[in-house]
């Protein structure tokens, strides 16, 4: 008789999309990206996230991101998203292929509000929103660009980062030379006693008489 670890079949159902999470609010990180078509034939990027923190931490979110040049409304939502994941108008700009851009939300941190949806009488899990990190950081810890997060632990094959190379030693001023010793003031020369009365300097200081 066959045994089976029941948790590992469980996990193994949540990430292929079976795993249905409370509606609501979640911090993620892209997990997988993938660029694909659509049963339509439309370019899409599928996304598998995976949640950061709380009582779900680990469990699987699956989003597709369609691009649909016919449709202003849903190009705009599209591109939306890409901004709330760090690629914004600057990045588009090099005309990136769509493999690329795939590869480049891979590690990417975003926060998801997510409701709960039937298809073919199940419930699925709907990503209704996205918006960037609430703690402003992009990528996950360790990933190429990225810093501290809530994950903790590099990721798998990330390159560190270069350690900064110790500062130099300062260098001590050099001391000023000592200031020189003043020179002895001469001897006051002798007083002599003015004659000179209080109306002859009165005298000189009256200005000019004026014309009235």
């Amino acid at each position: 008789m066959a045994e089976f670890n029941w948790a590992d079949l469980t996990k193994a159902a949540d990430d292929a999309g079976f795993g249905v999470l409370p509606a609501g609010p979640y911090d993620v990180y892209v997990a997988k990206a993938e660029a694909k078509k659509t049963s339509t034939g439309k370019d899409q990027i599928a996304v598998q996230f995976k949640v950061e923190n709380g009582p779900h931490q680990g469990k699987s979110i699956f989003n597709n991101f369609v691009l649909s040049p016919e449709n202003g409304t849903a190009l705009g939502f599209f591109f939306r998203h890409m901004k709330a994941m760090g690629l914004d108008g600057a990045y588009f700009a090099s005309n990136p292929a769509l493999a690329a851009v795939a590869a480049n939300l891979v590690n990417r941190r975003c926060q998801v509000a997510v409701t709960i949806r039937q298809w073919n009488d199940e419930d699925r899990n709907q990503v209704d929103r996205i918006s960037p990190p609430l703690d402003g950081q992009s990528m996950v810890s360790g990933a190429p660009g990225g810093g501290p997060s809530v994950m903790g632990g590099p990721i798998p094959g990330a390159v560190p980062m270069p350690s900064p190379a110790p500062a130099p030693a300062p260098v001590a001023a050099p001391r000023p030379a000592p200031a020189p010793v003043p020179a002895p003031a001469p001897a006051p020369a002798p007083v002599v006693k003015d004659t000179t009365s209080d109306a002859d300097v009165q005298d000189e200081i009256t200005p000019p008489g004026l014309p009235f």
